[in-house]
């Protein structure tokens, strides 16, 4: 008795397969967490300090980081 593979292709195409796909990969350790270590950084200009997640680590010693914020109707407009 073998496994049946026929309309894998389709399966694949499907609406929210990949969504799927990596949310499974991040949970059973296909793939670490694109938010896997938190910062504390001085954006937008502010003295105090906001909460950040780390994206990326470069290999000058430099970080990608994002910072979450509220629904603002201007956020992404120049």
């Amino acid at each position: 008795m073998g496994v049946c593979l026929v309309g894998t292709a389709a399966v694949q195409e499907g609406p929210g397969y990949n969504l799927i796909k990596d949310v499974v990969g991040q949970f059973f350790g296909d793939r670490p967490s694109p938010f896997s270590s938190v910062a504390l950084v001085r954006a937008f200009g502010k003295e105090g300090l906001s909460t950040a997640f780390v994206t990326e680590r470069h290999e000058n010693g430099w970080l990608s980081v994002f910072v979450a914020t509220g629904p603002n109707p201007t956020n992404g407009q120049n």
